[in-house]
């Protein structure tokens, strides 16, 4: 991806929205860079690395009056191919604004609840905290001694995946050296595994899973049916 190819992203994706709404208030950013890196132990590991990431960026404001709207998309990715589409980061922004030119006045009662995609990742925080090895290894977890127990419901099964090609997550080794792995979190709901750095997993008695912090790399949720 060129400089200019950049900034040309850059200008459709602020004239795609100026043409919906001449009088709003775009930002548009996008990245690229490349790094090379070299870990070695005194264990033996000798593990080079190379690593390229692409970013776009789009945050919107319109203000009319008291009322104000804000919006933003984003996506990054290792790969400059199908997944570097401007018009895909315009579109996301103009739905936001159809969406948001009628005011709906919100029903009483109980109602289903429609989640978009990009919510479950937020869902997914409370997994990462019960998951980590350390507050596993500390006690803090409420996942803590529940092995083989299920705690979500059946529908559920996530996986931590750092082995996905040119995902943002993608890694072969930690920054300890120990390699990384697929580790299956919950399996219909039934808790299988936790996620350990060299550290956490001597604490807790456990086998390290590659997985620096005891963060996930990249988690992955079983699709469900309709």
């Amino acid at each position: 991806l060129t400089r200019e190819r950049l900034i040309e992203a850059c200008g459709q994706i602020v004239e795609a929205i100026r043409a919906y709404d001449p009088d709003i208030h775009v930002c548009a950013e996008a990245q690229r860079s490349e790094s090379e890196g070299l870990l070695v132990t005194t264990g033996g590991v000798r593990q080079p690395t190379r690593r390229t990431l692409w970013s776009l960026l789009c945050e919107i404001q319109r203000t009319r009056g008291e009322q104000m709207l804000l919006g933003y998309a984003w996506r990054s990715w290792r790969d400059a191919g199908a997944h570097f589409d401007p018009g895909w980061i315009a579109e996301q922004i103009l739905e936001s604004l159809r969406l948001a030119e009628r005011r709906a006045e919100p029903p009483v009662g109980r109602l289903p609840a429609l989640l978009p995609p990009r919510i479950v990742r937020q869902l997914l925080k409370a997994v990462e905290l019960g998951v980590n090895g350390r507050n596993v290894a500390k006690g803090d977890s409420p996942l803590a001694g529940r092995l083989g127990e299920r705690v979500l419901n059946p529908s559920v099964t996530i996986v931590d995946d750092p082995h996905l090609d040119y995902c943002d997550g993608a890694a072969v080794i930690d920054g300890d050296g120990v390699p990384t792995r697929v580790t299956p979190l919950l399996t219909r709901g039934v808790l299988e595994g936790f996620l350990y750095d060299l550290d956490s997993a001597g604490l807790a008695g456990a086998e390290p899973t590659g997985n620096d912090g005891c963060m996930p790399w990249s988690l992955r949720v079983a699709p469900g049916r309709r």
